[in-house]
């Protein structure tokens, strides 16, 4: 199921990349500065996973980068959410 999902996902974005959330800027993680990322997108998936993507553009090509596909627990740990 969620493989399938993550297909469909990859799938999809060529034909339009801003189908996830944008992430704001103050709230990017530190590893994704670190690689100068500039925009940051998240696609929920099924069971809680999140996709996470980044979309660049050199020489009129644009590019998709799909950074990480985490847990729910991984990515509240990578943006610093914590238990109440």
């Amino acid at each position: 199921m969620l493989s399938a999902a993550i297909d469909r996902t990859v799938t999809a974005l060529p034909a339009n990349v801003h189908l996830g959330d944008p992430v704001a800027k103050r709230l990017f993680p530190k590893k994704y500065l670190r690689l100068e990322v500039s925009n940051l997108f998240r696609i929920p998936l099924p069971q809680f996973w999140r996709l996470l993507y980044t979309i660049t553009t050199a020489d009129g090509t644009t590019a998709l980068f799909v950074l990480d596909i985490l847990n729910h627990k991984e990515y509240d740990r990578l943006f610093g959410y914590r238990r109440r």
